[in-house]
């Protein structure tokens, strides 16, 4: 086992465990130092000479449940935040104490070497290594190249390090995630614990170094809010900021569209011809989508989820004569996945279960709209 430069026992009792073929000799040893004494200390040598082995043994195992407590795997990192900490004030102690002597009489005074290093002690600096180099010309310039050496040996080990803590982030980024969105899916009716809970998840992995541009988990964090009530209109606003600094055209259009219309969703219900505007002006929700296609099949349920949306809008404001228009696009969306999937029916891919349902309620919802009665439940 490695031990530190300063834990002396754990040498000693690592290199004792290591060597237990000597106990005969100690064995032996004891006996003949103890066989001349009396009293208590003739008393002591003849007990260890009796259980030297036993001794020995017990010593053994105690030293391994102490070197497992020590440095057991879940607490390595206090072992080596301790290390740290002390190579930290080593090198802090050190570094300062040479560069005041180096500096010393005064400063910008050129290093020179020492008066008594002669030819022959160059020799032997350089056949100790001392003087790495054969061509230094004396110990400024040895040091130098040394130096210069160590600054690279750390810059890779620096990148490595920060690969290391940049790994690490994701990690604890997925965890936090993973663990906001298994609370998002166990909530109830009127429970909002669970969806609190989820939320402190997410933004806690938005809080991880370099995951605060996240679109997925800021738009799981979003909808919380949303449903709790917290401003979710600015989480959108936000996110619709973030999304129009993607680099790939579709993918902005398509996250654009998506906000506009969660923005529009909150908006319908205090200024329904502003939330109309937002979903079919040009550059607005319903021209992205169009230009974005073609679309896949949870994208194509979003776009007939907008023209119900943009119908809903219609109806609230003065535009009443589009209405049945985009109730006819979103069942000819909705109707379109279901013939798609249809298809597919030898198949029955699971992941399509849940696709094909929300389509199917899709159309239930432009055929009540159609009367008249919107599904104003399925709006936030």
């Amino acid at each position: 086992m490695e031990c530190g430069s300063q834990d002396a026992f754990c040498q000693l009792a690592n290199w004792l465990t290591q060597n237990d073929l000597l106990a005969p000799w100690l064995i032996e040893v004891i006996g003949r130092s103890g066989g001349h004494a009396s009293g208590i200390l003739g008393l002591v040598a003849q007990f260890v000479r009796d259980n030297l082995h036993t001794i020995i043994g017990l010593f053994g195992a105690s030293f391994g449940l102490w070197r497992w407590w020590r440095y057991r795997e879940h607490i390595l990192h206090k072992r080596l935040e301790e290390y740290l900490r002390e190579s930290d004030a080593r090198l802090a102690a050190g570094t300062s104490e040479l560069i005041e002597f180096v500096q010393r009489p005064a400063p910008g005074q050129q290093l020179k070497d020492p008066l008594f290093a002669d030819a022959d002690l160059r020799v032997v600096l350089r056949e100790r290594n001392w003087d790495k180099p054969a061509y230094a010309l004396g110990v400024a310039a040895s040091s130098d190249w040394q130096l210069e050496k160590a600054i690279d040996s750390i810059n890779r080990r620096l990148a490595t390090a920060q690969a290391t803590v940049a790994s690490l982030n994701r990690q604890l980024f997925s965890a936090h995630s993973i663990r906001g969105a298994i609370a998002a899916s166990r909530r109830r009716a009127e429970d909002t614990h669970s969806w609190s809970h989820a939320l402190g998840h997410f933004k806690a992995a938005l809080a991880v170094p370099g995951h605060d541009r996240d679109l997925v988990i800021r738009e799981l964090e979003a909808h919380l809010m949303r449903k709790l009530g917290l401003s979710g209109n600015d989480a959108y606003r936000e996110m619709l900021s973030l999304a129009t600094t993607i680099e790939d055209p579709r993918t902005r259009d398509f996250q654009v569209a998506r906000m506009k219309r969660f923005i529009a969703e909150l908006t319908v219900s205090v200024r329904p011809r502003n939330a109309y505007w937002m979903l079919t002006e040009p550059e607005e929700a319903l021209p992205l989508l169009m230009r974005c296609q073609p679309l896949g099949l949870w994208e194509r349920l979003e776009l007939g989820d907008t023209q119900y949306l943009a119908a809903y809008c219609a109806r609230q404001s003065p535009y009443p004569v589009r209405e049945a228009t985009h109730l006819a696009d979103a069942d000819v969306t909705y109707a379109g996945i279901i013939r798609d999937l249809s298809k597919r029916r030898w198949l029955r891919p699971r992941q399509y279960r849940q696709l094909r349902t929300r389509a199917r309620k899709g159309l239930v919802r432009v055929q009540d709209a159609k009367n008249g009665a919107y599904d104003t439940n399925w709006l936030p």
